[in-house]
């Protein structure tokens, strides 16, 4: 997983050097390599980047509004110092593995 991580941050900032919104878009592409890695261990893990790509098509602009959907959240928690994020961080992080199952699996 971790290996899967850098792999990731690496190529989101490549794409984001050539334009900001093509690294927001890739990294929406690359945003469920972590549940497939995860599912499928036999994958590598370009072959996890590559089919979260793959599976991710036609989905991007979902899940970019969900994400979106929790900025009203992320402001509360800065209002808190943080504290928030104790119950935003789960939230975010079901919210995401059920739009895993829902759409990708």
């Amino acid at each position: 997983m971790i290996k899967l991580a850098i792999a990731q941050i690496v190529l989101i900032i490549l794409w984001s050097f050539l334009f900001v919104i093509l690294g927001i878009i890739k990294g929406i592409s690359y945003s469920q390599a972590f549940y497939l890695l995860k599912d499928h261990p036999e994958y590598t893990i370009f072959e996890a980047l590559g089919e979260s790509r793959r599976r991710m098509h036609g989905y991007k602009w979902r899940y970019f509004m969900l994400n979106l959907s929790f900025i009203g959240w992320g402001i509360v928690v800065s209002f808190t110092l943080g504290i928030g994020s104790l119950w935003l961080s789960p939230y975010l992080f079901t919210t995401q593995g059920v739009f895993y199952d829902k759409y990708i699996a």
